[in-house]
């Protein structure tokens, strides 16, 4: 990941364009090259590496930002200066007006809840240890658990969430549970075609990219 993230950084980080091949001036330096014509010339140079870092940087991430913009249906300079939180939210809102569901009341600003329950790592050296990776896990167990706002019971039969005593109906799927199965779908059936292209192709590029989206 990009710790400092200077146009220069993240260039170098996405390989649009290398620090070691690029003109670099300290801000502090640039009125100094603007008034000597000896090193205007340099400057230019150093203007012209930052468009065509800006341009490259762009080619490589606006892609991905146009998919999140259409899901989410947002404008897209909104969608790039959002968080992952407000994306989402402005996608379930979209959802749930295209499937006639009323969207509810957000509640007061101060309402906690407890957060997915982590089991905390016992301390040591551990040997043979097996990573084990659950495939989409968390929307996978609120699909088989239909876990969702809307199908949240105070008591009866149902699907009770450990450690918090939640319990979620069994019958009748859920907002959420509707929506991440559709989205794991569509997902599943994008990665078929991908395995279908050549992986250098344009058109794998564009499968793959929204995909990830």
């Amino acid at each position: 990941a990009v710790k400092v993230k200077t146009l220069e950084n993240i260039a170098d980080y996405l390989g649009v364009m290398k620090k070691s091949v690029r003109v670099l001036i300290p801000g502090p330096e640039i009125s100094e090259h603007w008034r000597d014509p000896e090193k205007r010339q340099r400057l230019l140079e150093y203007a012209r590496d930052d468009a065509i870092s800006t341009f490259g940087i762009a080619r490589e991430l606006l892609p991905i930002q146009y998919e999140f913009a259409k899901m989410a249906r947002l404008p897209l300079d909104e969608v790039s200066k959002s968080g992952r939180g407000r994306q989402v939210e402005a996608f379930l809102t979209a959802e749930a007006y295209r499937i006639n569901e009323l969207v509810p009341s957000k509640g007061s600003a101060g309402e906690s809840y407890t957060g997915g329950f982590v089991l905390e790592p016992k301390k040591g050296v551990h040997e043979n240890v097996v990573c084990l990776d659950f495939s989409a896990m968390y929307p996978s167990i609120m699909i088989a658990k239909n876990i969702s706002p809307d199908t949240l019971i105070k008591r009866g039969d149902g699907y009770e969430a450990p450690e918090v005593g939640h319990i979620f109906r069994k019958e009748g799927a859920g907002f959420f549970t509707r929506i991440l199965k559709e989205l794991v779908k569509k997902r599943g059936d994008l990665k078929k075609e991908m395995s279908k292209l050549d992986k250098s192709s344009s058109d794998y590029k564009l499968l793959n990219i929204k995909q990830q989206s």
